[in-house]
């Protein structure tokens, strides 16, 4: 389960706003805490439920940045083995400084993940010097399944990951057929509109209690 943060069309500016600044970096505690909270309301149903949450790179450039996370993780009640964190692959960052605070954060029990996989020129790099525990791919990728090029593509990366013991998850899957086709090409998880649009917090404790949640 992935936290979206879904603003008034009308602000749609903020958060590349806040990511040019250090707001930004209050904005995803705030998200994270909102985000645990809802998981251990939920985990009173599901004690299985997991949720991701994105991390900006302006958090690797502040000392005690894997403690705040840490803390308002446990303060919610919620073990950080319940919690990952998504880096774009487009992200702009310190990769000595990222590896430190997501080393301490991997030490924790968090995982790590590197989204968007297969967006950009840095995969490569990342995933040689990030502790990363898994790779989610790109829709660009997933959109491509069933052609000789996007399996390819899809066959090359949960090759990789499976060598280097990472997790592999492939977005924007919208056909069931799609799903069979990930699953047959090395893929550990899938996530898309096949399964659910976002939901509002209020929808999914709905989904629940009803016995619904795709």
């Amino acid at each position: 389960m992935a936290t979206l943060v879904r603003p008034d069309p009308r602000l749609e500016t903020v958060r590349p706003l806040a990511e040019d600044t250090d707001l930004i970096v209050d904005l995803d505690l705030l998200v994270m805490r909102r985000a645990v909270a809802d998981l251990r309301r939920w985990q009173e149903i599901n004690p299985d439920l997991r949720v991701n949450v994105n991390l900006s790179s302006r958090h690797f450039n502040h000392h005690g940045t894997a403690a705040a996370i840490n803390d308002a993780v446990l303060q919610a009640g919620v073990s950080p083995a319940a919690v990952g964190l998504e880096i774009t692959e487009t992200t702009r960052l310190n990769p000595a400084r990222a590896a430190q605070v997501l080393g301490e954060l991997r030490e924790a029990g968090f995982g790590v993940w590197l989204d968007d996989f297969g967006t950009g020129w840095s995969a490569l790099d990342y995933l040689l010097r990030l502790p990363v525990s898994g790779v989610k791919i790109d829709r660009a990728v997933s959109i491509a399944l069933g052609s000789r090029l996007g399996n390819a593509l899809t066959r090359a990366v949960t090759g990789l990951a499976a060598e280097l013991h990472l997790v592999t998850t492939i977005e924007g899957i919208e056909k069931p057929q799609h799903t069979a086709l990930a699953y047959e090409l090395g893929c550990d998880y899938a996530q898309g509109y096949l399964w659910s649009a976002p939901q509002p917090a209020c929808a999914i404790d709905d989904s629940l209690t009803t016995a619904e949640l795709p």
